[in-house]
């Protein structure tokens, strides 16, 4: 078990159970289809250490291309999302900042962009994602839709 300050005055505590588990990540799990372009989707899945997800894009002759592979994990008493994106040298950490019922944000300040990734669960089959450098900047927002 670990705290974490979230903000000034609000003290969290986490129990892990050998991996982090958080019921706002409990709903990711599953195939997430952009709303705007269901050929972008993100696919996680639960495993012992945390979770486990890939970014693709399916082609008109339905292969599916990888753009990310994603990982969130418990990393000494951490939330930490890794990124490991098509095209880039190394893969980015990021911790978490931001932790509601509702939502998850990590962040990364030396990371050029994003800065932060911004997880909100609108309602059970509904999922925002946001990446920015500073919010109401240069924001990439994904709307997703649980496939069923």
């Amino acid at each position: 078990m670990f705290a974490k300050r979230i903000f000034p005055g609000i003290l969290m505590l986490f129990v892990f159970n050998g991996y982090a588990q958080y019921d706002v990540l409990n709903a990711l799990p599953g195939t997430w289809v952009n709303v705007e372009d269901d050929s972008k989707m993100e696919i996680w899945q639960k495993t012992e250490e945390g979770f486990i997800g890939k970014s693709i894009k399916r082609g008109p002759d339905g292969g599916e291309q990888l753009w990310e592979s994603l990982r969130i994990y418990n990393d000494e008493g951490e939330l930490t999302y890794e990124a490991d994106v098509r095209g880039n040298e190394a893969i980015v950490a990021f911790r978490m900042s931001f932790l509601s019922e509702e939502e998850v944000i990590f962040s990364n300040s030396t990371h050029d962009f994003p800065k932060h990734i911004h997880y909100y669960f609108v309602e059970p089959n509904r999922l925002k994602v946001e990446v920015y450098a500073q919010k109401g900047e240069k924001t990439i927002v994904f709307n997703f839709r649980k496939k069923e």
